[in-house]
């Protein structure tokens, strides 16, 4: 039921996401504010983001219910400050036809706690995120915010000022849910849930709302016993009836109005009262300290030394290899000086690329929007006119036509200015082909950098290319090395020619990719795009008249514009994902939703991030997860397979992907059976068949043959 009512929700999405541009507003106003008006190192504080919510409409608890999807916070700190979980307010039981969702009304107000470094220094600090959370009336409508503050530093510790929301948020702070302290155990008969608390915690009017999704029909109503002795709710049981609740874990509220109470319980189905929870996440609500897999501990000058180890090692990659490839060995016909220059000039065109993706990357996060390593591969509009430049490039080395002797490789003194701007423009084109891929060392880096401030991402980002074009930049600039290379020849024409060919396969690769992201509209633009350009570089090459050349560049240009123009709107992508990879294990869509139910049910995860324009994760797809063996490892350890296609923009993997300190894809992170803190663990991005069948196997049998059972029953 929950299932139909999200996909209605998310088939009205386009004709929800015009009415609300019809209106000209969002249905939820954020805003955030803080207790206190300076800040002094060493400071804890309080800030809230707060939703003003229209009439009518609702927004979502950690637990949404039975459909939605709970506020996100992708935090912008300053150097040296961290942000605990969030604290969410006491959330209200809202009908929506036969279903009941966990959320929000009129106003709410989320709790973070924030925590200064002891080294504090500055005279003010602005402390920003990017809010996300899901609006849902009639339909439901995906909204998203920016929402800062600015603080003056106190220099001296404990020196700070309350500020005009202070004594507000400290009421928001003092309804906040707290440990129970009551000891409780459930149990479980045919439909039935009993959650039982060992005293009377508040009479009839009690709530209980479950942090895991399934394990309770949210709808049923809830029966509650209450003696002076004792408070029994009986619930009837959720979706996940074919996993035994083991565990329960969940929020109950109490009382009325204004003097409701919360009270975070966990309880066990061995008869065995246990200890209270403390929060949703077990913690107490302070800043959350960098884990595995979190890229926050790495430090500026660590994550600048992975940036460049990656960059270097990116040079050796598929969806760049073929670019340098015949430049590199253009060099052995150069002249010292010469050779030097051109280094120069790709040594500038890389990094001028890596500025301008720094600045983009700064932009798009400043106006509130999601980013990612790769994210233009997400534009299929990108992702055609890559193809087409790339057939063009083909099409040059095949000698359809010539832009200059940079590439052929003579020299007067207007071709070396080609030949200058050519190796400027191969570092370009290969700084654009370098970003479907993620190299070892990259990940952490990347995933520190896009959450820093501007300066420090700016930074890491250079650091990766100049690590990527080290290997080029030193080629030029030795003459020994150079002299090692192949001496020039006849031979270097035919090599040149045939190094169109793998260019030819990146285009054949981006029009696979646009296909996977708009249909078979995609490749129909793509036809044209490939068509049209095609013919330009014919005409090009027919003669040096400017007639003849400008003709060639309208007629390529208008190309390029219809075909764009015939690219189909976004839309649901095409649903690939449950196939298997060859005789691998099968793979079913990855939401969060799913990996809870599956964590619910005790049985170990495989998460697949990965996007169709992730040559790197095509290639661990097809030489790791398509292995027969690998199928039999995870089937004989009843591990399930979940993949997070990201070749469109997702905001929900998006927001899984940073909550590893990751920034894009390839990203795997296998999750043991009854993880007792629920985190994963990140294995390399380079993956094998020994890698997975390894770790797999390394789970306990007796939990195995426990997981088994419950699919069996």
């Amino acid at each position: 039921m929950r299932l139909a009512f999200s996909i209605m929700c998310w088939f009205l999405l386009a004709s929800a996401a015009h009415a609300q541009t019809a209106r000209g507003k969002t249905m939820v106003q954020v805003s955030i504010v803080s207790e206190t008006a300076t800040v002094s190192p060493g400071q804890e504080f309080w800030v809230a983001v707060r939703q003003k919510i229209d009439p009518g409409w609702h927004t979502y608890w950690i637990n949404p219910g039975d459909a939605g999807e709970p506020l996100t916070l992708n935090w912008t700190l300053p150097e040296g400050f961290q942000a605990g979980e969030i604290q969410w307010p006491l959330p209200e039981a809202i009908p929506v036809s036969s279903l009941v969702n966990y959320g929000y009304s009129n106003n709410a107000a989320m709790l973070v706690k924030m925590r200064a470094p002891d080294t504090l220094q500055g005279n003010a600090v602005t402390i920003s995120a990017l809010a996300k959370w899901l609006v849902c009336e009639e339909v439901c409508i995906p909204e998203e915010g920016a929402v800062s503050l600015t603080l003056a530093v106190a220099q001296t510790a404990g020196a700070a000022m309350g500020s005009a929301e202070a004594d507000d948020i400290q009421r928001h702070a003092a309804k906040l849910p707290v440990a129970s302290p009551w000891p409780a155990v459930v149990r479980t008969s045919g439909d039935k849930v009993l959650l039982s608390l060992s005293a009377n915690s508040g009479g009839k009017t009690a709530r209980f709302f479950p942090l895991t999704w399934g394990q309770i029909d949210n709808a049923a109503p809830q029966i509650i016993s209450s003696t002076p002795q004792a408070l029994t709710i009986n619930m009837q049981r959720g979706e996940l009836k074919t996993a035994n609740i083991d565990e329960l874990r969940g929020l109950l509220v109490t009382g009325t109005g204004d003097d409701r109470k919360g009270y975070w319980i966990a309880a066990k189905n061995d008869g065995k009262a246990v200890d209270p929870l403390l929060s949703p996440t077990g913690a107490t609500g302070g800043p959350a300290l960098p884990g595995d897999g979190d890229s926050g501990d790495l430090g500026l000058v660590t994550a600048m030394l992975f940036a460049a180890l990656g960059g270097l090692i990116l040079n050796l990659m598929p969806c760049v290899f073929p670019v340098l490839s015949i430049k590199a060995l253009s060099l052995a016909n150069q002249r010292p000086g010469e050779g030097r220059a051109h280094g120069v000039a790709f040594f500038t065109g890389v990094m001028a690329s890596f500025t301008t993706l720094a600045i983009l990357l700064i932009i798009v996060r400043t106006s509130g929007g999601g980013v990612g390593w790769g994210f233009q591969f997400q534009s299929p509009e990108f992702v055609l006119v890559m193809a087409a430049i790339f057939l063009a490039f083909g099409l040059s080395l095949s000698g359809v036509f010539h832009v200059g002797a940079g590439i052929a490789g003579t020299g007067d003194a207007m071709t070396r200015r080609e030949g200058f701007a050519g190796y400027f423009f191969t570092g370009v084109l290969a700084t654009i082909a370098a970003t479907p891929c993620t190299a070892p060392f990259m990940g952490a880096a990347l995933g520190y950098a896009l959450t820093k401030p501007p300066v420090e991402m700016t930074a890491v980002l250079l650091a990766l290319g100049a690590g990527f074009a080290a290997p080029m930049t030193i080629l030029s600039f030795i003459p020994k090395l150079r002299s090692a290379m192949p001496k020039p020849g006849v031979w270097m024409d035919t090599l040149k020619q045939a190094m169109a060919f793998p260019l030819y396969a990146t285009a054949a690769w981006l029009i696979w990719i646009l296909s996977v992201q708009r249909g078979s509209d995609g490749v129909l633009a793509a036809a044209i795009a490939v068509i049209g350009v095609g013919f330009a570089c014919w005409l090009w090459g027919r003669a040096g008249m400017t007639f003849t050349r400008g003709a060639a560049a309208a007629a390529a240009a208008l190309a390029l514009f219809f075909a764009v123009d015939i690219i189909p709107p976004a839309g649901a992508p095409l649903d690939n994902v449950a196939s298997a990879q060859g005789d691998g294990p099968r793979a079913e869509a990855f939401s969060p939703q799913r990996l809870a139910q599956l964590q619910a049910e005790g049985r170990p995860v495989f998460v697949n991030f990965t996007a169709a324009w992730c040559i790197t994760c095509k290639a661990n797809e097809r030489l790791a997860l398509s292995s027969t063996r690998v199928r039999e490892a995870f089937e004989a350890a009843n591990v399930a397979y979940l993949k997070a296609d990201w070749t469109n923009y997702n905001a929900g993997i998006t927001a899984a992907l940073q909550s590893f300190g990751r920034a894009g894809v390839p990203l795997y992170v296998l999750y043991q059976p009854r993880t007792p803190d629920g985190r994963g663990e990140i294995l390399p991005q380079i993956l094998n068949e020994s890698t997975l069948i390894t770790r797999v196997s390394s789970f306990p049998r007796q939990q195995i043959n426990g997981d088994l059972s419950h699919v069996r029953n």
